[in-house]
């Protein structure tokens, strides 16, 4: 079991199952471990919670949770122009497919586009 927290804590961070409690808790082993029949609540897996989620936590300062607010803002935004992104190579590769329909070759619309014909056939394969 020493080697599978070892190769946690080395594969996650050295702050991975930081908590001795619960180090404990899978070093017992299952066969081991309390029943949940004869105990309704694990108080000590109540607590290793705090531990697991906060140790080694910096304090944050106002100027932090302001960076933290902001960083949250740019990844949703992010997210947004993402989808957005998407959509429009959809109804790009969708115009494609009708002009083709309609008799024009990729080297005409890549022409037009003034793109290669290898990026028309890019835009046809996402």
């Amino acid at each position: 079991m020493d080697d599978a927290v070892f190769l946690i804590r080395y594969r996650r961070s050295k702050w991975a199952l930081n908590n001795h409690l619960f180090v404990e808790y899978l070093t017992t082993g299952l066969d081991l471990a309390p029943s949940p029949k004869r105990t309704a609540d694990n108080p000590l897996l109540t607590l290793t919670t705090w531990g697991c989620h906060n140790a080694g936590m910096t304090q944050r300062s106002t100027d932090h949770q302001q960076a933290f607010d902001r960083l949250r803002l740019v990844r949703a935004e992010a997210i947004e122009y993402t989808r957005k992104a998407q959509q429009l190579a959809a109804e790009r590769r969708d115009l494609i497919r009708q002009l083709i329909g309609d008799g024009f070759s990729q080297a005409d619309i890549a022409r037009e586009l003034g793109v290669s014909r290898q990026a028309i056939q890019k835009m046809l394969a996402c």
